[in-house]
């Protein structure tokens, strides 16, 4: 018996069905690691993008659907805490598991008393620790200096957000002198704001009258009313976040960084309109540190008893200086209230973005951990950096000067 002519043909036709079934189901392993990432960005942004935050903060924390996105986001964070005794893992935990059953988040501020008898050896710990163990549920505090008119007018581009203290003005003021510039690169607007806490030491002189004249004259100025300290930068962040969110929620990006760092705002703000879509809407850019473990040195600032935390660190930009999509700045608020207050402000930013399922993205022009001491004063090898840290406040002006110098030569 002959086999029929059309048999061949649709025997071929199922063959290549088949292909491409079997090159569908495995295209996460055919694609290259940065298109991977993208893709699953791309998906987790558009996950968010369905649901517009509308309401009060309470609002958002009884909604079942926002709850639902946080939990499935945040499966990866969840997977990367080690489950320990150590006293912020535990609680931690507890967070997940609240925010798993729908159980409603306390938003009081007061001593958490427990603490003393939840950490095995808290007597042992330095008097910072324990004042930011015992009030790090307090995430609420209002305003002294603000400036709610910052981002009016034209479309901010990248607002630039510069970690200060009340005593600090020549860095600030240097800072507006340099690279934190008002002005426009073509038509993309830059802004700044100072990020400040208050002055409350025993001995700390009385700025509060000159930081005032101050956020009158330059405008620029975000105060408030909690104790400026190491410990209270993650607070810092978290209020800056909030102000974001009701003051600031169209800039399209949002450089965070210190008040002592050296930056070429040209540089970033064309690197910034060259990237394309799927980047920009998901970024979290800087000097990446990765498999960072906590320091056990109690002689360190960044010290982090066993009996606090136990586990690696997921990747998180270091908090020199790094950038981020500006609409995220809401996210990353709303997840802070699932997320246990961390004492060292850069790794908790890191964690947040984790919940959130956004990856950093490492650029090598970030230099927060500074260049070699031979080329620190070389204007020439700062031109094609984005960021380095740290320089003084005469430092960063000779650099600028040069740099803007048109007979330098490279």
């Amino acid at each position: 018996m002959r086999c029929p002519k059309w048999l061949p043909f649709i025997c071929t036709i199922f063959i290549l069905l088949a292909m491409k079934l079997c090159i569908d189901w495995s295209s996460d392993d055919l694609l290259p690691q940065s298109e991977l990432h993208r893709s699953k960005s791309e998906w987790k942004l558009s996950a968010m993008n369905k649901l517009s935050f509308m309401g009060t903060e309470r609002d958002f924390l009884e909604d079942d659907r926002y709850r639902t996105l946080l939990l499935n986001l945040s499966q990866e964070l969840r997977n990367k805490i080690p489950v320990v005794d150590a006293y912020w893992n535990r609680k931690q935990h507890e967070m997940f598991q609240r925010l798993e059953s729908g159980a409603n988040i306390s938003m009081s501020c007061s001593a958490n008393r427990d603490v003393t008898k939840e950490i095995r050896n808290f007597d042992s710990y330095p008097d910072l620790y324990k004042q930011f163990l015992l009030y790090s549920n307090c995430h609420q505090f209002p305003l002294v200096i603000n400036q709610p008119k910052k981002c009016a007018g034209n479309q901010i581009f990248l607002l630039l957000a510069i970690k200060s203290m009340p005593q600090n003005f020549i860095n600030r003021q240097v800072v507006r002198e340099t690279w934190g510039k008002e002005t426009a690169y073509g038509n993309l607007w830059v802004r700044r704001v100072f990020l400040l806490g208050m002055e409350k030491g025993d001995f700390d002189p009385n700025l509060q009258h000159l930081l005032l004249f101050e956020g009158q004259r330059f405008q620029d100025i975000l105060q408030w009313d909690f104790h400026d300290s190491f410990f209270n930068l993650t607070l810092k962040d978290n209020l800056f976040l909030k102000w974001t969110t009701k003051y600031c929620p169209d800039a399209h990006f949002i450089f965070k960084g210190d008040d002592d760092i050296f930056a070429n705002t040209m540089a970033i703000v064309n690197y910034l309109h060259s990237l394309t879509y799927p980047v920009a809407k998901a970024l979290y850019m800087g000097h990446i540190v990765s498999n960072a473990v906590p320091f056990r040195e109690r002689k360190s600032k960044y010290y982090i008893p066993e009996s606090y935390y136990s586990g690696p660190y997921p990747a998180y930009a270091g908090g020199g200086g790094f950038i981020f999509t500006g609409h995220l700045a809401k996210w990353l608020y709303l997840v802070s209230y699932y997320i246990v207050f961390y004492p060292i402000d850069d790794v908790y930013i890191g964690l947040c973005f984790n919940a959130l399922g956004i990856e950093p993205l490492a650029h090598a022009k970030f230099q927060t951990f500074d260049i070699a001491a031979k080329n620190r004063d070389n204007a020439c090898s700062h031109k094609t950096l984005l960021l380095v840290h740290q320089r003084s406040p005469q430092q960063t002006l000779r650099l600028w000067k040069l740099l803007h110098d048109p007979t330098l030569s490279c």
